[in-house]
């Protein structure tokens, strides 16, 4: 991977930690993967993930004896919600980009696509139900009557 240009592999690697931070990876499983991921791209990588933000290092394998890396990238994010099917894409996408099976190019591009993609209507509606149901529960556990489980159904 060290014929791949300096600054490629770093895109990757910032997009990678984007989403993996978008998609709710715990902090320290996201640093995780991200130095290892630097590591198979012949990267020396130092990462702080924190609920808002990554700071990333980067510096080439054999260049870290001074200490001093050669760049340095910061990212504000909104915190991110558990999505568990985007996690698997950018997990597959990163396995073939580390096997050799996609270039980094390529790779980068399918993790933006993953971050485009829109939840489908059957996971909206599931949503809106789950939205209406809870609360219902909540008012029949109360003991409101069927009135009042109505209600906060459609409170809710």
């Amino acid at each position: 991977m060290t014929s791949v240009p300096f600054t490629t592999r770093v895109e990757f690697i910032v997009e990678l930690a984007r989403r993996l931070h978008e998609y709710g990876t715990a902090a320290p499983r996201l640093e995780a993967a991200v130095s290892l991921v630097g590591q198979r791209l012949s990267l020396s990588c130092d990462v702080l993930s924190t609920p808002t933000s990554i700071i990333m290092s980067f510096s080439q394998q054999g260049n870290s004896e001074s200490g001093v890396a050669e760049m340095t990238q910061v990212l504000r994010l909104p915190p991110g919600e558990v999505n568990l099917k985007s996690l698997c894409l950018v997990d597959e996408i990163a396995d073939k980009v580390i096997n050799g099976d996609l270039d980094l190019g390529e790779g980068r591009r399918q993790l933006r696509a993953v971050g485009a993609l829109q939840p489908s209507l059957t996971a909206k509606v599931l949503t809106l139900i789950a939205y209406a149901v809870a609360p219902a529960c909540v008012a029949a556990i109360l003991l409101t009557g069927w009135a009042g489980v109505a209600t906060a159904a459609v409170i809710g």
